[in-house]
Formats: C-alpha cells, structure tokens, sequence
C-alpha cells in the first residue's frame, strides 16, 4: 500500500512540473559602470514574462553576446530572481565586454547590433530555458566612456 501512495505521489509531482517557457521581452537601462581586467563593464535590466500559474526562482541568467558573430562578452544577473506568476519581472544583469575586440573602426559606429544567446536556469522545478535576443546598443556607452577611462 505505501507503495502505490509513494507512486502516485511522484507521478502528481511528474505531471504539475510542466513548466513554460519563461519568455525573455527586452534588455535596458544599460549603463556605464567602468573598466576592469580588460572588460567594459555595463549594468542593464533584463525584462522576463512568467507565463506559468506558479512563482519560480530562478538560479541563473547567463549569455554570451556577439557582434558580427563574433564573440564580445557575457551577461549575467546580479542578484536572486524571483518571478512572480503571470507576471514580467526586471532583473538586475551586468554586461562585460573585452576590450581586446575593439578595432579603430569600430570608434565610427552609431550603434552596435549584439546578439544575446543564452540561458535561465530555474532552481525548482529543475529547469534550464535557453533564448536569443537581439539589442542595439548605442555606440556612445561603450567608445566614449571607454576612452575616457583609458
């Protein structure tokens, strides 16, 4: 008997754990913080959507970013992520660009296209949602400031 309880418990856990995805909406607020170990460092908010009828925590946000395919940096979240249930939440990311990919041309640019391909890990129930999100980002934030903290 304690058997088939034990059965039916884990199949009730199996079958409500259908989690959506978490949908990523936009990148913003991105600003200036400084230059460190040959890294531009800019802090953002990232907007995610909740679709699902539960709060979920999610462990981790992380993405490498590109620029012309080319690998330019990481982004990840600062702090815990909570998001509420059917809800968007902001998420405090940091943005960390290399230097070392910075060519004189790059100086004439009005904006850089970035790709964003990456991942948020939800602590419980266990679940890893990848997405791709594209954001301009205005040339001046990272060529002028950068200069300016040579």
């Amino acid at each position: 008997m304690k058997n088939v309880i034990f059965l039916i418990f884990f199949i009730t856990i199996g079958c409500g754990s259908n989690i959506k995805q978490i949908e990523v909406r936009q990148i913003s607020d991105v600003q200036f913080i400084g230059v460190e170990n040959n890294q531009i460092i800019l802090k953002s908010k990232l907007n995610l959507f909740n679709p699902n009828k539960k709060k979920l925590k999610a462990s981790e946000v992380y993405s490498k970013i590109y620029f012309n395919k080319k690998y330019f940096g990481e982004f990840e979240n600062i702090n815990k992520i909570i998001l509420k249930k059917n809800q968007s939440s902001d998420v405090d990311c940091i943005i960390k660009i290399n230097t070392d990919v910075f060519s004189l041309s790059m100086l004439y640019m009005r904006k850089f296209d970035l790709n964003f391909d990456g991942f948020i890990k939800i602590s419980f129930p266990s679940s890893k949602f990848k997405f791709n999100i594209d954001y301009s980002l205005d040339s001046k934030l990272l060529t002028e400031k950068f200069l300016n903290n040579l």
